[in-house]
């Protein structure tokens, strides 16, 4: 009867279970379909040792990456990514004659990929690695447009702090592209759909 008046010590005693049972909703994971972008630094090795006169790559500072995923169980995951893996230019050192010479070859990647996702839970914290299949392409440029494609494995590792849905995320990425990589350090966010 006593809580039916509203009274002082039982509206203290409502607001401290309502303080003390909300960081539960906001600690736990979120189940189901989720999505989301991230910015990405990158740092590329392309294998340019067939010419003599290529010099070192100079990454193109930034990329882009759209996911996608589904999280059915609070430690596994099943996730997809777009991904840019950006444009990086290698300097020629050429002294041609007759005609202008090129003076870079210019790689431009980008990558498709499925991977499951292994979640360790903390205190609004999850840390996670993943492992999977990305399907990429290749454009080389030096006079003419070259382009190359296949299949080959990725793997990663980050962590992503939680308030309810919504998720700030910090990865690292490393997309092998048959004899070339792209390692990525992606900063992003993820929202989940209940």
């Amino acid at each position: 009867m006593e809580c039916i008046r509203l009274n002082r010590r039982c509206l203290q005693s409502l607001l401290y279970a309502v303080f003390v049972g909300s960081p539960g909703i906001a600690l736990s994971a979120d189940n189901g379909f989720y999505i989301g972008a991230s910015r990405s630094d990158v740092s590329s090795d392309y294998d340019v040792s067939a010419s003599p006169f290529a010099g070192e790559a100079e990454d193109d500072g930034s990329a882009f990456k759209l996911i996608a995923g589904l999280r059915p169980l609070d430690k596994l995951a099943i996730e997809a990514n777009s991904a840019d893996l950006g444009a990086t230019p290698v300097p020629l050192s050429l002294a041609c004659v007759p005609t202008p010479c090129p003076t870079e070859i210019s790689f431009d990647a980008r990558a498709l990929s499925v991977s499951v996702v292994g979640l360790y839970d903390l205190p609004l914290v999850d840390l996670f690695a993943r492992a999977g299949v990305a399907r990429w392409e290749l454009e080389q440029t030096l006079i003419e447009t070259t382009e190359e494609e296949g299949s080959d494995l990725t793997y990663g590792a980050g962590a992503q702090l939680r308030v309810g849905s919504f998720a700030l995320r910090l990865e690292y990425e490393r997309f092998e592209l048959e004899d070339d990589s792209v390692d990525l350090v992606s900063f992003g966010f993820t929202y989940t759909f209940l």
